[in-house]
């Protein structure tokens, strides 16, 4: 009979568990949805070596999407529609935008890596990324890489440079250049003759 007892205690103390935790959840849920925005923080890692894009570019961009930010609730952001407008920034290789219960909405923003400046003679120049990617000049930063000319230059400019045998040759040496201290200090420019080799 007492072990009877014990499980009915057992089972009211579950159950008082049960409820403490969905009220708990449900309290932080309407608490969570009556806190508003006072104030964005924006944390940009590479940024001491890479000035492209500073937090005051970051919060013009979230405040050109057409919608109030600051005094707004938490719940009603568009957290994910920030995060896509934010990408659309060349400069930026990957951002996570949330909010915390403190009413502080949060940035964290990836810079792309310039390795190289490509010199084109037909089109402006370009920075070319560690992933792969062109990147257009800034005014505000001029990035102290390998340059990349010569008359063989222009077969780089077209989108998918990077799936070409020349696109893919150009990185790899640019990368054993970046990677080789040697290297690196004795090599300023990489030529492209007009038949495409380096």
């Amino acid at each position: 009979m007492t072990w009877l007892k014990t499980i009915k205690i057992q089972g009211l103390r579950l159950i008082i568990l049960v409820v403490v935790l969905i009220a708990s959840i449900a309290f932080g849920s309407i608490r969570q949805s009556a806190v508003n925005v006072g104030q964005i923080k924006v944390n940009i890692n590479e940024h001491q070596s890479n000035r492209f894009i500073d937090e005051s570019d970051i919060i013009h961009i979230l405040e050109s999407t057409d919608q109030l930010i600051i005094g707004q609730s938490i719940k009603s952001l568009p957290l994910k529609q920030f995060e896509e407008k934010l990408l659309q920034n060349p400069y930026l290789g990957a951002v996570e935008v949330y909010c915390d219960h403190g009413g502080i909405l949060h940035v964290n923003a990836t810079l792309q890596r310039p390795v190289a400046r490509l010199l084109f003679d037909q089109s402006p120049h370009a920075y070319l990324s560690e992933q792969g990617s062109l990147l257009p000049l800034s005014d505000k930063f001029t990035a102290r890489v390998l340059l990349v000319g010569g008359e063989g230059i222009e077969a780089l400019r077209q989108d998918k440079f990077m799936m070409t045998d020349l696109g893919s040759q150009l990185y790899e040496m640019i990368t054993y250049i970046k990677n080789d201290e040697f290297w690196e200090a004795k090599i300023a420019q990489i030529d492209i003759d007009a038949q495409g080799e380096l």
